[in-house]
């Protein structure tokens, strides 16, 4: 459930808000080159002996290319859709300031962390990966474990999330034309 919830929250950076940053402000072309470079780093931005090069300089570039819509979009549309659930955690804004240079990602931090506290789950923890335990610092300590009714929450405030984020990027895109 948890490992759900973090994808959920993470996609809203990567599968939604920034290609529709990048076609407010250079059409489908910017679409295609964020895509390119996403796919780059998802295929080989892996610590692998075979990529570490190559896969480091695609990774590295996929980070600055969701460097602004991570922070000028997607955490304030969490922020917004925030306002329009059941969640009772108020300090949304200074929690996500608080949590998200934990994340070992620059940019997805900003939006598990958010996601994190309005569904008042704790994400990051302990992962097994084929045998190997590897620790993560938690993004919301104080938050429940992770529970299957946490992803329901997390795929409606993404959803929220993507409204208010295609909102904002149709605002841009008017005052740019």
């Amino acid at each position: 459930s948890r490992a759900a919830v973090e994808a959920v929250a993470e996609s809203l950076g990567d599968g939604i808000v920034s290609p529709l940053f990048y076609y407010a402000i250079f059409g489908l072309p910017g679409i295609f080159v964020y895509r390119a470079a996403n796919t780059m780093d998802s295929m080989l931005g892996y610590k692998s002996e075979k990529y570490i090069n190559f896969g480091w300089a695609a990774a590295k570039f996929d980070d600055l290319m969701n460097y602004i819509p991570a922070r000028l979009i997607a955490f304030p549309s969490i922020a917004i859709a925030h306002l329009f659930t059941k969640s009772k955690n108020k300090d949304i804004i200074s929690h996500t300031l608080k949590f998200q240079g934990k994340h070992l990602s620059p940019n997805a931090g900003w939006m598990e962390a958010s996601a994190a506290r309005v569904i008042d789950v704790s994400l990051g923890g302990t992962n097994n990966y084929n045998g190997r335990i590897v620790n993560y610092p938690q993004l919301n300590p104080d938050g429940n474990p992770a529970h299957p009714k946490h992803i329901k929450s997390s795929i409606r405030l993404i959803s929220l999330s993507a409204i208010n984020a295609a909102v904002l990027l149709t605002v841009i895109k008017w005052i740019i034309l």
